[in-house]
């Protein structure tokens, strides 16, 4: 049988004398961080989550009470990162500005956030500048069928499946953005998304985060000069990120969906998808 690799950078690493190619595409990666590796504790909250691209793209919080609970045994056996709600977040680095954006991450929102605008990834700031995502807000009626994909506050693409947003499921969610806003497309759990628009269509220049770590872009809430401090915070569990600065193929989204599926026993893997 042939094995078509086009499109994949191959990573091996030798083991035992044993070779093992990286579970995901490489090309074009920008932001890698699973809680299984590279996570730095403060006592059993996380003060860095170390970013295992190799660009050097890493999570942070250096306010104790604001660092997210580190839990162990959180999903199909691997460790999470939990969110109180309240104010915790990583500050997310990385300066380089994306046109184009495929993001993967692995979460389970929870209930009794303080506020109504909490960001799983990203930033509220400034339109076309920013981008990011948001369950369970007041944009999407608090709907546990929608998510928002948006630039700053007045640009969304709203994407519609059902439970995507459910509270105390967990979601296995691959977001592309491709040069607007409005050109997005959302998978939750293997399964596609109707997008509506609302607000302006902006054309996308966005970073990840910025050099400190501090201000726009954050995963759990952020810290930008808008909303305050708080606003953002999101009540959930994470296990997975990982972020492109491309458009990935069709067959190469599918392989990563696939991946974070078996790892964490979620659909499209344990659907035969």
């Amino acid at each position: 049988m042939r094995l078509n690799l086009s499109g994949i950078a191959a990573i091996f690493i030798v083991l035992s004398g044993c070779t093992v190619q990286a579970p995901i595409p490489t090309s074009g990666l920008q932001l890698w961080l699973k809680a299984d590796a590279g996570v730095t504790l403060n006592g059993s909250s996380v003060s860095k989550w170390t970013d295992q691209s190799s660009n050097g793209n890493d999570a942070f919080e250096l306010d104790s009470p604001r660092q997210p609970l580190f839990v162990r045994d959180g999903l199909n056996g691997k460790p999470v990162i939990r969110f109180d709600g309240v104010d915790d977040r990583l500050g997310l680095t990385g300066s380089k500005r994306m046109s184009q954006i495929s993001l993967f991450i692995v979460l389970k929102i929870d209930s009794s956030a303080l506020e109504s605008d909490p960001i799983v990834f990203g930033d509220l700031d400034t339109d076309g500048r920013v981008w990011g995502i948001n369950l369970q807000n007041n944009d999407s009626g608090d709907s546990p069928d929608t998510i928002n994909v948006f630039s700053g506050f007045n640009c969304r693409a709203r994407a519609a499946s059902s439970h995507c947003a459910a509270f105390g499921l967990w979601h296995n969610i691959s977001v592309v953005t491709n040069g607007v806003i409005w050109n997005t497309t959302l998978r939750a759990n293997g399964m596609d998304a109707h997008i509506a628009h609302a607000g302006n269509n902006m054309i996308m220049s966005v970073p990840i985060g910025n050099s400190t770590g501090t201000g726009v872009g954050g995963i759990g809430g952020t810290d930008g000069v808008r909303p305050p401090i708080g606003r953002t915070a999101t009540k959930c569990d994470i296990a997975e990120v990982i972020l492109y600065d491309t458009v990935l193929s069709d067959s190469l989204r599918r392989s990563v969906e696939m991946y974070l599926g078996r790892k964490y026993g979620l659909p499209p893997a344990n659907q035969g998808g």
